[in-house]
């Protein structure tokens, strides 16, 4: 990781309104006490001890997350077992996600990524789009394994459950957080919630990122690898008596930021086993390299919303979750970066739109005088993707934002070292429809022993 995210000031500044002191401080102690004591999960779709779950989680505190800063879910991948995650080349909200070796390397909607990223129990179905940065975040558990006994949609490798922070209705307060750094750099984080009643609370969140780019295209002396980022989430609870309580969440997010250029390494005849960066100039770095696309594009909107219904009539817990997202990506990048007169190119252009709504209806509890802990559900998910795509192989001419604005890619020219050529362009669109029924029941043997028998249809 370059100096530009490492050099940095911190500061941190508390947000108290009228006299009542900041909730965040709460949060906090509240957050060393559990990690100090015990950890509650929802793992199993119900609130348990951490060390009662049988199967494999690994649940990250509010307190750890602020200890090891850990900003963004790419930062996942260091601290839990088992777990690669990193950014997808070409963009830098794309999660390449593997879980115990499960997982899905292209972006392309036709594959539904193995390991499933939830937000409030609301599945992101997309990869492009899902690397989100974490703000205001009470937990998050990594679920190994297929879940599909636990959760409606498909989830054959795993799930990452992110859990928010709901608003309180005991005090007014927030907290911000401001960083700046090398290269311009400039975070901005900040909280605050509202009481408005006995009953009803409202939690504001937002995020600004912006840096200026560390790296440099030596073709044109562009900068590359800068941040533009700009995103919020709003939440509302509502709880009306100990058995009822709504809960509504909204989020958008949107980002400017520069492509992650791919690089090709290959092997140092001089020296076996090292491998050299084919585009780094003598006396230069790896974030300095020669690239034949010297206009890439990296534009990403999504959003959405959510609201769950919980109602507790008695020892089992009925819950009503709906959800919806919605996705605009448009990426436009150098796939193969041969450095001009170093081979062919293939520029790929993409511009995927997307929405989805899903909707859970969920029963949890213990029957059978506690003999018996019981999850099901019923689910229904619908999605529509529209993604244009068009490649060319060689160096297109004009700016990446004007041929998306124009969308003429047949007549659009490019050109190369001595060439010409044509993008080829095709418009894939998919429409998914998916009911799954689901069970998951552990009975207790005895003191020390207990039986889980699981079902999906």
């Amino acid at each position: 990781m370059p100096s530009a995210q490492t050099n940095y000031i911190r500061a941190a500044a508390c947000l108290m309104l009228l006299q009542a002191a900041p909730v965040e401080a709460q949060e906090q102690r509240a957050g060393a006490e559990s990690e100090r004591s015990d950890i509650v999960v929802t793992a199993q779709r119900r609130e348990q001890n951490l060390q009662d779950v049988p199967i494999a989680v690994t649940a990250i505190t509010a307190q750890r997350i602020d200890d090891e800063a850990i900003l963004n879910l790419d930062r996942l991948g260091a601290n839990v077992p088992n777990l690669y995650l990193s950014r997808n080349f070409g963009t830098t909200s794309g999660a390449l996600v593997f879980l115990r070796g499960v997982g899905e390397g292209d972006s392309i909607f036709t594959n539904d990524p193995p390991v499933g990223i939830y937000v409030d129990d609301v599945i992101l179905p997309r990869s492009t789009g899902s690397l989100f940065d974490l703000i205001d975040i009470e937990r998050i558990e990594v679920l190994r394994g297929p879940q599909g006994t636990l959760y409606g949609r498909n989830t054959s490798g795993g799930a990452i459950k992110v859990v928010t922070r709901r608003p309180t209705m005991d005090v007014v307060g927030g907290i911000a957080d401001l960083t700046f750094g090398s290269y311009r750099r400039i975070d901005a984080r900040a909280t605050v919630n509202l009481p408005l009643g006995r009953d009803l609370a409202v939690r504001l969140s937002g995020i600004f990122r912006n840096q200026r780019g560390w790296g440099r295209n030596l073709t044109n002396g562009a900068r590359v690898n800068g941040q533009d980022l700009q995103g919020g989430r709003a939440s509302v609870l509502w709880k009306p008596s100990a058995a009822l309580s709504l809960y509504a969440t909204a989020d958008l997010s949107v980002e400017r930021s520069t492509p992650r250029f791919p690089q090709r390494f290959v092997a140092d005849a001089s020296a076996p086993g090292r491998y050299t960066n084919v585009f780094v100039q003598p006396g230069g770095d790896i974030d300095n390299f020669r690239s034949a696309d010297t206009d890439p594009l990296n534009d990403t909107t999504t959003g959405g919303g959510s609201l769950r219904i919980d109602v507790k009539p008695g020892g089992v817990m009925l819950s009503a979750i709906t959800g919806y997202r919605r996705l605009r990506s448009r990426i436009g990048f150098d796939q193969t970066a041969n450095p001009p007169g170093m081979g062919s190119n293939v520029i790929l252009l993409q511009d995927q739109r997307q929405h989805s709504v899903s909707q859970e209806i969920q029963l949890s509890g213990t029957v059978l005088n506690g003999y018996v802990d019981l999850t099901g559900g019923l689910y229904y998910f619908n999605e529509h993707n529209d993604q244009l795509t068009a490649v060319s192989f060689a160096t297109p001419i004009g700016s990446a934002e004007a041929r998306f604005r124009n969308g003429d890619f047949f007549n659009a020219p490019s050109r190369a070292a001595g060439t010409t050529g044509n993008w080829s362009p095709y418009r894939p669109a998919l429409d998914t429809d998916s009911y799954s029924a689901f069970a998951s029941a552990t009975g207790r043997i005895g003191t020390r022993a207990s039986l889980t028998a699981g079902l999906r249809a």
